[in-house]
């Protein structure tokens, strides 16, 4: 069932379920999106500022997103983003670790202008599960449909 802006309260959380994030499929998305050597090559990153090959924020945050929305915070209604801020990277994401990320709903906002929506911040944190330590964290601001009939 989809959820309308009127079922979404501050303080609601989710959680999603986790991925591995594998060291070949880092260098591919490096290879497409974020080619530096500490994303490409054991060797080289060997001489980079972390001494090991670690993953692109970005893909983490490619990956992140694709938790998120298949675990559907909204149900049935899609995710439609407005706004990407406040992005930390808290540290590096290596070859076999797993993610996992968490949510919580900071404000809601009924549009003024566009009965038939409001907006929804909410902190997303992705996750070691191993021990639960944040490698990213960033707020989301979402626009969810209204249950207020359209004016037209």
């Amino acid at each position: 069932m989809a959820k309308q802006f009127e079922d979404v309260h501050v303080g609601d959380k989710f959680e999603t379920s986790s991925k591995r994030l594998e060291g070949d499929a880092m260098k591919d998305f490096a290879r497409a999106y974020d080619p530096q050597p500490i994303h490409l090559d054991e060797a080289a990153a060997k001489d980079s500022l972390l001494g090991v090959l670690a993953a692109s924020g970005w893909h983490v945050l490619c990956e992140s997103m694709r938790l998120v929305a298949d675990s559907k915070p909204f149900g049935a209604t899609p995710l439609i983003g407005m706004l990407l801020e406040q992005i930390r990277f808290h540290q590096p994401v290596l070859p076999g670790t797993e993610i996992h990320c968490r949510g919580e709903i900071l404000e809601t906002r009924k549009s003024e202008s566009k009965t038939d929506r409001g907006y929804v911040l909410m902190h997303v944190e992705t996750l070691d599960a191993s021990n639960d330590e944040v490698l990213i964290s960033q707020n989301w601001r979402m626009v969810v449909p209204a249950g207020a009939e359209v004016q037209r």
